[in-house]
């Protein structure tokens, strides 16, 4: 291989020797000139590697067409409207040497309705069947709404999910 290995949606799980991106607020605010350190120990902010990169594949990222032998995208496009969906595929692809590998991971939604399906039919289970679903799928979200520190937290916070564990070499 002599392309690049992109990690689109890397969160806090870095591949070695790969172009690792994310476009979490946290990880711009924590990548701030003098400020950004100090801010993201100040407001709890996750620690972001130095090999994770700030970079937003919906609005494309400053790569050539046709450098990447392989690019990596676990549990990212299904947050994506349809239409950054499709913007976003247009660049992953147009980045994509011809030959080049492509691999995504998305939830299997067939297993999480058949999950929600069982849940219902259990009447001990039946009343959280919702939250289950919404929580499982990532819809929902337990944080706290209550001072504006945790609403800025929230708005800052990244869902990591390491359902795969670190990106093909």
């Amino acid at each position: 291989m002599t392309g690049l290995c992109l990690h689109i949606g890397c969160g806090l799980i870095i591949a070695e020797n790969w172009y690792n991106i994310d476009a979490s607020p946290t990880l711009r605010l924590s990548k701030l000139p003098i400020f950004g350190p100090m801010m993201a120990k100040t407001l709890k902010l996750p620690h972001w590697s130095s090999n994770a990169h700030y970079g937003n594949i919906v609005k494309g990222l400053n790569l050539k067409s046709n450098s990447c032998d392989l690019i990596y995208a676990s549990h990212v496009l299904e947050h994506l409207t349809l239409t950054d969906f499709h913007t976003a595929m247009d660049h992953i692809y147009s980045y994509l040497k011809p030959g080049g590998v492509f691999r995504a991971i998305v939830p299997d939604l067939g297993n999480l309705i058949a999950t929600y399906i069982k849940e219902q039919q259990d009447p001990e289970l039946a009343i959280q069947a919702a939250g289950n679903l919404m929580q499982n799928s990532l819809m929902g979200h337990l944080g706290s709404r209550k001072s504006l520190l945790s609403r800025l937290k929230e708005s800052l916070a990244t869902i990591v999910i390491n359902g795969c564990g670190t990106p093909l070499r």
